[in-house]
C-alpha cells in the first residue's frame, strides 16, 4: 500500500486539541471518527508527513473502511481535504483548523436535513433515503445518521434499493441502529456485494432463527460466524429441530459448562436425535428416564431381611451366569 502525505496549518510540538473542536465538533461525531481525528493530530505534532492507510487503521484499532468513512466524516465537515491521483490512490491530506469553519457550521446549525454536502442532483435521491430510513429506524434521525446514510451511497456506491433492502434487513433482525446498519453495509461491500438480490443470497445464512438461537446462548449485537452458522443448519435443517428446542439444548449448554460451545449442544441435540426426540413432551420423557436411572445407581443395593449367616456382610454382586454356576458346583 502507498504512503501519502500529512500536513497541518500548524505544527505544535505537542498534540493539541482545539476547543472550537470539543465545542462545536465532538458531541454529535461517533467514536470512529473522533478516534482518527485525534490520531491525524497526532501525527502532525509529531511532525511525521508520511503514513499508510494500515498504520492508521491498526492504531485506531479499526478496520480500513471505517478509517474511510471518518475522513469522509471529515471532509463533510470542513476539517481535513483529500487529493488523489488519477488512479484514485490518495496522496494527500491536509487538516484544517476547527475555527475556520465555525461561523460556517452555525449558520446552517448542524442540522439532519440542512447540513449536505451532496450535489443537488442527488438531493432528491438522499431524502427518499432518509424518509425511508426514518421509517425503519422509527425516530428522527441524526447529522451522523445522514453522514452515515451519505456513505452507503456516496462511498460504497450502493444503489438506492440496496440501502433501502440494507435497512430492511436489519430490521428483521431487530437491530435499526445505524452503526449497526454500517457494520452491514460495510461486510456487504467488502464482499463484493452490489445488488439486492446478491445482498438477499447473503442473507440466507442469517436467518432470523440464527439470532434466536445466539440469544440463548446470551450472544447479542452480532452476525453468527461460518463455524457458528454450520452448526446451526446442521441441527434446523439435518436435525430438523424446532428453534425451541436448540433454544434449550443451548441453555444447558451454559448451565452444564457456562460458555457458548456449539460442539458441546451439539453433542446434547444428537442424543435427543438418537432418543427420538421432536417435541418439549419427548424431552420430558428422556428427562425423566435419564432421572430415574441416576437415582437408581445412586442408590446401593441392600442385603435382604430374610439373609442371615456369614455371607450377609458381603456386597450382593450381579452378572453371573448362574446356570453355568450350578453346572460346576455338580462336578465337585
Amino acid at each position: 500500500m502507498e504512503d501519502f502525505r500529512i500536513t497541518a496549518d500548524t505544527q505544535p510540538a505537542v498534540t493539541l486539541v482545539s476547543n472550537q473542536f470539543i465545542d462545536h465538533y465532538l458531541a454529535e461525531a461517533d467514536g470512529n471518527s473522533i478516534k482518527v481525528y485525534l490520531y491525524l493530530l497526532r501525527i502532525v505534532s509529531g511532525q511525521t508527513e508520511r503514513i499508510t492507510m494500515e498504520a492508521i487503521a491498526q492504531s485506531c484499532a479499526l478496520s480500513k473502511r471505517e478509517v474511510l468513512s471518518a475522513f469522509s466524516y471529515w471532509e463533510q465537515k470542513g476539517l481535513l481535504a483529500t487529493q488523489t491521483d488519477h488512479a484514485g490512490v490518495l496522496t494527500s491530506l491536509r487538516l484544517s483548523e476547527p475555527e475556520e469553519r465555525q461561523t460556517a457550521a452555525a449558520a446552517t446549525q448542524e442540522s439532519a436535513i440542512s447540513a449536505e454536502p451532496y450535489p443537488e442532483s442527488d438531493d432528491t435521491i438522499l431524502q427518499n433515503l432518509l424518509l425511508i430510513a426514518e421509517q425503519y429506524c422509527q425516530r428522527p434521525l441524526t447529522a451522523l445518521d445522514v453522514n452515515r446514510i451519505a456513505y452507503f451511497y456516496e462511498d460504497l456506491k450502493f444503489s438506492p434499493d440496496l440501502i433501502e433492502y440494507l435497512f430492511e434487513h436489519c430490521a428483521t433482525i431487530g437491530n435499526c441502529s445505524t452503526r449497526y446498519v454500517e457494520t452491514v453495509a460495510i461486510s456487504w461491500a467488502d464482499k463484493g456485494i452490489s445488488t439486492v438480490e446478491q445482498a438477499k443470497l447473503e442473507g440466507q445464512q442469517f436467518k432470523r432463527e440464527f439470532f434466536t438461537i445466539l440469544k440463548a446462548y446470551g450472544i447479542t449485537n452480532r452476525t453468527p460466524i461460518e463455524n457458528e452458522v454450520r452448526y446451526m443448519k446442521h441441527w434446523l435443517d439435518d436435525y430438523k429441530f424446532t428453534t425451541e428446542l436448540i433454544c434449550e439444548a443451548c441453555r444447558r449448554t451454559i448451565a452444564a459448562i457456562g460458555s457458548p460451545k456449539f460442539a458441546y449442544t451439539d453433542s446434547i441435540l444428537k442424543n435427543w436425535k438418537e432418543h427420538g426426540v421432536l417435541a418439549r413432551r419427548d424431552l420430558a420423557a428422556l428427562d425423566d428416564a435419564h432421572h430415574a436411572q441416576q437415582s437408581k445407581k445412586s442408590t446401593p443395593d441392600r442385603p435382604s431381611k430374610a439373609s442371615s449367616g456369614k455371607f450377609q456382610n458381603f456386597e450382593q454382586r450381579t452378572g453371573y451366569n448362574f446356570e453355568q454356576l450350578e453346572k460346576e458346583l455338580n462336578l465337585t
